[in-house]
């Protein structure tokens, strides 16, 4: 959605002198704390792409330019996964062709482990220990003409295309009960096992309980002021395992670094323990 849009919706675009928090840094890999309302590229004031180049300067010099095999360690961005526009939290950038291609590859075969929290409208109940597990094959929303919304297709239902849609699962844990601006909310913990696009985002509709703040789902009526004052869309990747050894890096003292052999874990802070929601019960423990 273009800027003007989302004016429209009434959310504003970020201003231009966001800042970047940097998780984990080496020479040819970096993880970041990903502001919400940003943009991965792309024509805009204020896209990752351009953080990145402001925060990470040093690491865009060609540390190789004396060597035979330069062509390979040529220095640029190269975003490994991406984040959706209103979603903040963990994403990796790597600075070479070999980094991009090592730790991609984690994400292509699915060894990686992502969570996510977000905060739903409604009071959505777990019935026992287990997560609440949706699957379904996820394709452009046939009913869109724009084809920007994603939807769990029915069987037999295809795209405006004709496609089918492609798998996907999210493992979906209750971790508290709440009310904000006397909206029943819920925080949850989400697990994607799949990645599609808007998949949790998706997942948390088809149970009737979209993403608070989400202006793309959360539509319906009686929901619409609560979203348009929401301050965001309350979808944050709070949570990367990635099955590497990384060098830790004990200069980013706030977030959890953790290094379990074979594997390496990043996780940020919850950026909605400062929202105005009053919550009914004790956190479910675990984070």
């Amino acid at each position: 959605m273009k800027i003007d849009a989302i004016k429209k919706l009434g959310r504003q675009p970020s201003p231009k002198d966001i800042g970047l928090t940097i998780i984990y840094k080496t020479l040819d890999f970096v993880v970041v704390n990903k502001p919400f309302d940003v943009r991965m590229d792309g024509d805009y004031d204020i896209t990752m792409e351009k953080l990145i180049q402001t925060h990470c300067k040093d690491m865009l010099k060609d540390k190789h330019k004396d060597k035979v095999d330069r062509p390979m360690a040529v220095r640029k961005i190269r975003p490994i996964h991406q984040l959706d526009y209103s979603t903040s939290g963990v994403l990796c950038y790597a600075f070479t062709k070999t980094m991009a291609a090592n730790v991609g590859l984690c994400f292509m075969k699915r060894t990686t482990k992502k969570q996510y929290l977000a905060i739903t409208v409604g009071h959505l109940h777990q019935q026992d220990s287990n997560p609440i597990v949706v699957k379904g094959m996820i394709g452009y929303d046939p009913t869109d003409e724009r084809q920007f919304r994603m939807a769990l297709l029915k069987d037999g239902q295809k795209e405006l295309s004709g496609k089918s849609g492609r798998s996907s699962e999210t493992h979906i844990e209750v971790l508290q009960h709440g009310y904000y601006k006397d909206i029943p909310v819920t925080k949850v913990l989400l697990t994607p096992i799949s990645g599609r696009r808007h998949q949790l985002r998706v997942h948390l509709l088809s149970l009737n309980h979209p993403i608070l703040g989400d202006m793309l789902y959360c539509t319906d009526p009686s929901y619409v002021q609560v979203t348009d004052d929401a301050p965001r869309m309350m979808l944050h990747a709070y949570r990367l395992t990635l099955p590497l050894d990384l060098t830790p890096n004990l200069s980013f003292v706030p977030y959890k670094f953790k290094l379990p052999a074979g594997s390496t874990t990043f996780e940020t802070p919850d950026p909605f323990l400062t929202l105005p929601i009053q919550w009914h019960e004790k956190k479910k423990n675990v984070l």
